[in-house]
C-alpha cells in the first residue's frame, strides 16, 4: 500500500470522533475560502445565509454525489464515484462531490452534507440540488432532505440500508454471525483497499451504531420523508443471483429493466460478507456483499442493478464489475441524472 495512501488514512480515522459539525447557528464563510473537502469546514461565520429558494435557478438542477461508509471523495488520484463526476460534466450537469467522516454517525455526517449543501446552493445560485447517494450517504441525504426539504428537488439513493444493515447488526453482536472473522473479513473487503492496515485498527463502534436495524428505525421515524422531496432507490445484487422477485419493480426506468437477466460474480473480497448479510451460507437473501435488497426499498422503488457494493461505484480505480456482466457504473450515473431531468429535476 503506498505510504501517501496510508498517512491520509490516519487523518481519515482520526475524524471518526471528530466534530466537523459548525457551532450552533453557524453558516460558512465563502469569502476566500477553499470550499472543496475537508477544508470547508474551517470557514464559518454566522451572519451569512442561503438566499430564499424562490429567487434561485430553476430546473434541471446540481447534482450532489454523496459518498457512503469508510467513503471519501478524491484520495490521490482515487475517487470515490470513480470517473462520475467528469462523466456528468460532460453531458452538461453541474456537479459536487460531498466529503464527509468516513467513519461516523448519521447525525454527524449529515450535519456536514447539510453545510456543503448550501454551501453548493451559494456558488452555483441554484433553487435547489439534486442528492445521488451510495449506502450510508443515503441516509445523510435524507437527513438534509428533512431539514432543508424546500432546497432539495430529489433524493437517489443506491443500495442505502433504509431499514438498518445487518452486517452492523452481527459485528455489534447483535445478530447470529461469524463476528470476529467477520469483523476481519470487512474491515478487508471495505476499508483496506482504501485506508491500509490502519482500517483495521480504527474505532469504528459509533460509525456501526448508526446503521443498526434499531437504530435505523430510530432515524427513519424522527426523520420522516417530506411532500416536497422525491425519493427514488435501487439496489444492487450480486454473487451471480437474479433474485427478481425480490427485486421486481413496476415503476422500473429502462436502463434498470435492460439489466434484468444479467447476474454479477461476488467481489472475492465480499464473498463472506455476502453469504452472512445474506443469513446463509447456501440460499443467501439477495444483497450486494453489504446491504440486502430488502433493506435498499425507499420511496418509488425502481429495481436492481447487476452489482456489488464496490461496483456500483467503480471500485476499485475502475474495474471491471466481472465476466460477462455488461454493467457499467458510470452509465449508470449518467442514466440516474437523465431520469431526474425528465422529471423536471
Amino acid at each position: 500500500m503506498p505510504r501517501w495512501i496510508t498517512i491520509l488514512a490516519i487523518a481519515g480515522v482520526a475524524g471518526c470522533s471528530a466534530q466537523s459539525t459548525p457551532p450552533d447557528g453557524a453558516t460558512p464563510d465563502l469569502q476566500g475560502a477553499d470550499t472543496t473537502g475537508p477544508d470547508l469546514f474551517r470557514y464559518w461565520k454566522h451572519d451569512v445565509e442561503v438566499a430564499d429558494s424562490a429567487l434561485g435557478s430553476g430546473p434541471p438542477y446540481p447534482l450532489v454525489l454523496v459518498h457512503g461508509f469508510f467513503g471519501w471523495d478524491k484520495i490521490g488520484p482515487l475517487t470515490y464515484f470513480y470517473d462520475v463526476k467528469q462523466a456528468l460534466e460532460s453531458d452538461g450537469h453541474q456537479v459536487v462531490v460531498a466529503s464527509m467522516d468516513p467513519f461516523n454517525s448519521t447525525s454527524i455526517r449529515g450535519n456536514q452534507l447539510l453545510q456543503q449543501v448550501q454551501v453548493a446552493l451559494v456558488k452555483t445560485g441554484a433553487a435547489k440540488v439534486n442528492l445521488v447517494a451510495h449506502s450510508q450517504g443515503g441516509l445523510d441525504a435524507r437527513y438534509v432532505a428533512s431539514v432543508i426539504p424546500e432546497r432539495i428537488g430529489a433524493v437517489f439513493t443506491v443500495s442505502t440500508p433504509h431499514m438498518g444493515a445487518h452486517i452492523a447488526d452481527v459485528l455489534l453482536q447483535r445478530a447470529p454471525g461469524f463476528t470476529v472473522e467477520l469483523a476481519k473479513a470487512f474491515f478487508k473487503a471495505v476499508g483496506r483497499p482504501v485506508y491500509g492496515d490502519v482500517a483495521e485498527d480504527a474505532d469504528l463502534k459509533a460509525c456501526l451504531e448508526s446503521l443498526t436495524t434499531d437504530s435505523v428505525d430510530r432515524f427513519n421515524r424522527k426523520y420522516p420523508d417530506h411532500p416536497l422531496v422525491s425519493y427514488y432507490s435501487i439496489a444492487g445484487r450480486s454473487g451471480s443471483a437474479l433474485a427478481e422477485e425480490e427485486c421486481f419493480a413496476p415503476k422500473a426506468p429502462p436502463f434498470i429493466t435492460k439489466l434484468a437477466k444479467h447476474v454479477d460474480p461476488i467481489d472475492a473480497l465480499l464473498y463472506l460478507n455476502h453469504k452472512v448479510v445474506g443469513g446463509s451460507l447456501l440460499d443467501p437473501e439477495p444483497n450486494d456483499g453489504v446491504v440486502r435488497v430488502d433493506s435498499t426499498k425507499w420511496g418509488t422503488w425502481l429495481g436492481c442493478v447487476p452489482a456489488d457494493h464496490w461496483d456500483e461505484i467503480g471500485q476499485l480505480f475502475g474495474d471491471s464489475p466481472g465476466k460477462d456482466n455488461p454493467f457499467d457504473h458510470v452509465e449508470l450515473y449518467r442514466d440516474v441524472a437523465k431520469f431526474l431531468v425528465s422529471r423536471g429535476f
